[in-house]
Order: structure tokens, then sequence, then C-alpha cells
């Protein structure tokens, strides 16, 4: 399969779709499909030009306080932080401001750009951003509100443009959170509305919402007021259609219901590659599937069983037979494109060495372990924990598979071990911002917010070295230039050391792939699928 490196990822060559009776079976759609699904294909009657997008389900929340899940996409096209995410995704860009003054490391000066509107033609001020933040830190619905309470010491207006921000000490994160979907910049007056973030919204993106019919679709059209440093909208409508079932995606998407789709399954991808009708962009993402440990949870508390399964299971086999070409294996904490990334760093296949450990841990023929893990219901990590159980089952271990729907599963793992329902979980995250401090401290610290595994907690496995190190490394990272390059050698030894006692397993990294109609130009995929519309349009 030729490929052509993008400046936004990988263009995948097209060539002609294979024609005949098995392909048009399988994707056949019902007239009730077709009727659900209406129009698409560039026009919403009267010239208007429309984008219709079949995305996976309905938002969580359309409340960028609130975890969005699915409206996270929704959001980042009709609202602007400070900063902004260039178009993977992967950098801080400029945004309603331009990178601030920053005359020591805890100090922060942004000077809002002029001309940028709120969508109902009201001008962003100082004050719209004072309001912002101690929104942010203080309404107990806000999701992660306590790392910004944690580290921001004050944010005050010093006249209608000009903003300074303070944090308690270094925190070298903070320009990239002023770059996420937590910190858009809003209104007092629409938040405050009882309708904000169901029928109201405020932003100052290329978008704006229009409706949000629940369980259906999310309906955008182009901001008139606004001069979001997105650029301008170059499609009128956009339909944001949720369709829980990935093969009536695609044969929405066949049918011409719909021009895009999102993250189809794996295994679907190989159909359009050769297509004449249809495009195809990928981009290695930030996506990870993990087997997290309950660590204060026997015998999970013991270092040798976990490294036991670590050594167990085949991870090139996984993304072989489940990612078909569109994922990496996994060995760093930090994805291949990642600056921390260091491709010396290998998770062993060493079954015979998993026997060992289980040995010496008491685990033998006639003590086998014998273990319940929780998996995301979903199918691709139902295939996945499959494949693994067969895995253990070569060296004696037995694992029993429970499926738990996302939103249980995430309750549960973050409880305590009362609420797990066996002492593993697989599952995935997506450190979206892509900050070192994202794959590391926040998944390993000790008062990392998505430290699963009890490791270095109360109770869970101990490694106070590894702590250390961790919060010394990440104190130095993130700065970028040269101080991110004499970060990484700890960085690197940081991951040896959880390797080697692994509180989760880190299997793969995903690619994000996106399948698109002839008539979609502009598109780029992003990490986390998280597509800047603005400079998408759509051919005659």
């Amino acid at each position: 399969m030729a490929r052509e490196r993008t400046p936004a990822g990988y263009g995948l060559s097209r060539r002609r779709l294979l024609q005949g009776g098995l392909v048009a079976g399988a994707f056949a759609v019902s007239p009730t499909l077709l009727a659900a699904c209406g129009g698409g294909n560039g026009s919403g009657g009267s010239g208007t030009s429309r984008l219709t997008i079949a995305v996976e389900g309905d938002p969580h929340s359309l409340n960028e306080i609130i975890d969005p899940g699915t409206g996270i996409r929704i959001l980042n096209n009709t609202q602007d932080g400070l900063l902004n995410r260039s178009v993977d995704y992967r950098e801080v860009v400029p945004g309603i401001s331009d990178f601030p003054e920053q005359p020591d490391d805890v100090t922060y000066r942004f000077t809002i750009r002029e001309g940028i509107t709120f969508h109902n033609g009201d001008p962003v001020t100082a004050e719209d951003v004072v309001y912002t933040f101690d929104r942010l830190m203080t309404d107990e619905t806000a999701s992660f509100g306590a790392l910004y309470r944690d580290n921001v010491a004050s944010v005050e207006a010093e006249d209608d443009r000009t903003v300074v921000i303070t944090t308690n000490e270094p925190f070298p994160i903070f320009l990239s959170l002023c770059s996420g979907n937590h910190t858009k910049i809003v209104q007092r007056e629409k938040v405050e509305d009882p309708g904000y973030g169901v029928s109201v919204w405020s932003g100052t993106g290329p978008y704006e919402i229009v409706e949000w019919a629940r369980g259906e679709q999310v309906t955008l059209r182009k901001a008139e007021n606004a001069n979001s440093p997105q650029g301008e909208a170059q499609v009128d409508e956009v339909v944001f259609r949720a369709m829980p079932d990935p093969a009536a995606r695609l044969a929405a998407l066949r049918a011409g219901q719909v021009d895009a789709v999102i993250q189809p399954a794996y295994k679907d991808i190989e159909q359009f590659e050769d297509s004449d009708e249809f495009q195809l962009t990928e981009l290695e993402s930030a996506d990870q599937t993990l087997m997290v440990f309950k660590t204060s949870i026997p015998p999970f508390d013991q270092r040798d069983v976990r490294k036991a399964v670590s050594l167990a299971i085949n991870r090139q086999a996984l993304v072989d037979d489940f990612f078909h070409g569109h994922a990496t294996v996994a060995g760093d904490l930090y994805p291949s494109w990642h600056w921390a990334h260091d491709p010396s760093i290998v998770a062993e296949h060493d079954p015979a060495g998993a026997r060992d450990l289980l040995a010496d841990a008491g685990f033998d023929e006639a003590n086998p372990l014998t273990f319940t893990c929780m998996v995301l219901q979903d199918q691709l990590f139902l295939d996945q924990a499959t494949a693994i159980q067969a895995q253990l089952r070569e060296v004696g271990v037995e694992m029993e598979i429970q499926p738990v729907e996302y939103s249980t599963l995430s309750g549960m793992t973050a409880g305590g071990p009362e609420d797990w329902l066996g002492p593993v979980a697989m599952f995935r995250i997506t450190p979206i911002r892509g900050t070192a401090y994202e794959f590391s401290y926040y998944q390993y610290a000790a008062g990392g917010p998505l430290n699963r595994s009890d490791f270095n907690k109360p109770g869970g496995h101990q490694r106070p070295d590894i702590q250390e190190l961790m919060e010394e490394t990440i104190a130095e990272a993130d700065w970028g230039g040269e101080r991110d390059e004499a970060a990484k050698p700890a960085l690197a030894e940081l991951s040896r050391m959880i390797l080697d006692d692994p509180p989760q397993l880190l299997l793969n990294y995903w690619n994000r792939v996106s399948v698109l109609t002839d008539e979609v130009q502009g598109w780029s995929s992003a990490v986390f699928d998280l597509i800047q519309l603005a400079p998408v349009s759509m051919s005659d």
C-alpha cells in the first residue's frame, strides 16, 4: 500500500474499488436507514453547502468543562482558548491570544487579539477570561477542576485585553492546558442561562451550535460574527450524526447519506484503499490500549506476577491481528511521534520467562494463577482480550473476561478495590494534549488523576524511587527546546523502570483514520479525531 507523507499525517493512495456482489451485499442499506440518514454529499438545499459526519454516538456533554466524550469534536470547532492546537492537534498555537509574555516560570501575560468576538457579536474581554478560569476552578462539575485549583494561583485582568495568570510553582504543561477543551473562553451571560450546554452555548469558533437533537445529531452552522483564529468556515452547515453501529456508518457512507466516517473498524479500512470514490486520511495518535493491574489487590501487589503477565503477551500479534497495520507496538511510555520517544526500549515477549516468574511467585500447574479482567465492551478490546486470554493460557494462567460498558467501567476503575469486579481492567486512555506529563505523571504518579492502579498510593504497590524520579523529570519536561532534550534520558530511564515493574501494561498505540467521499476537501486527521473543520470544503 503506497503512502504519501503529508503535514497532517498520512494520505493514503486511492485506487479503484473492487466491484461485486459481496461488497454490495455486505453494505446494503435498508430503506428505513436511508430515510433516517437524510441528505449528505455537500448540499443542504437552496445552495447551502453541508458536511455530514457519522460518529459513533451522542456527546456525553456539550458543556466544555464536563467530560464531553464525542462532544469534544464539536466544541473544538465552536470554541477557542487563549491558545489553540495545530491541525493535527500535536502542537500549541496562538488562539484568541498570541503566546504570552513569560517574565518568569510562574507568570503568563496574555494579550487578547483585537477583533475577536463571541457568536453574538460581543467582543472577548479580559473579564471573560477571568470568568472562564474562575468557573473552571470553582464549579464542582468541572472535569479535572482540581488540576487547575491546585496549580493556578491567580487570574487577573490588567486591562480590557490583558490577563495575567500566575501558577503556584513552575507548571510546564500550563500552556498546553490553555489550548485544551476545558479552558475554552466563554461568556458569563450564556453560561448562567439554565439551558447552557443543552440548548444554549457560548463560543468564538468558526462554527456555532444550532441544535442538539439527543440521540440523533448535532447541527452546526457557519458563525457570522466570530473572527476565529481557526479561520473562516468553508461549509455552511455541519451535521454530526450519531450512528452507534459501525457497519451502518459505512453503509451510509457508501449510500451517499454521509460524507465522512471517523475511525471505522480497522478490519474494514482495507476495502477503501483501492477506491476512486473514497479517500482515507491517517495519523499516528495518542490512543493507548492499557491493561491495568489494581496493585492493592493480591496477587497483583507482587511485581513478579505483573511482569509475568507482561512477558506472556505477544504485543506484535495484537497489532497484526486486530489493527491491520494501523497501530504500533508500545515499548516506552511515549508514541513513536513524540519528542520523548526512545525506540531502543522494547517490551519483551518471553513465555519461558513468564513461567519462571510465576513459579517464583508460587503459581504452577498445581496452583495456577486465575483472575478476572474487566474489559471495555467494545469489539476491538474484546478481540484483544480474547487473544491475550489464549496467550496467558500457554503459560498456565486463566483469565476470565468480564465485558463492562464504558461509563460503568470508568466509574469502577476510578474507585477503590471494592468497586472492581476483578483485579485487572482493560480499556483505553488518550493523552490528547500529548505532553510527557500526561503519558507518565497523569497515569503513574501517586497524585496522577488517571492513576487507576494505586501505584505508590496507600495500599498499592510502592516504588518510591520511581515516584521521586517521575517528580524530578516531569518538572523539567514539556518546556520545549533544550530543556526537553535535557530531560529525555531521565524520561527513558523512567520508561525502563515502569516496564520492569509495571503497574499497568501499555500494549499499543493506534492510528487515527477517517474515510471520506471524494467531495470532501481539506480534511486532516488529528489526535483523538479532533478534526478542525474550518479548512474543510465540499466540492461540487
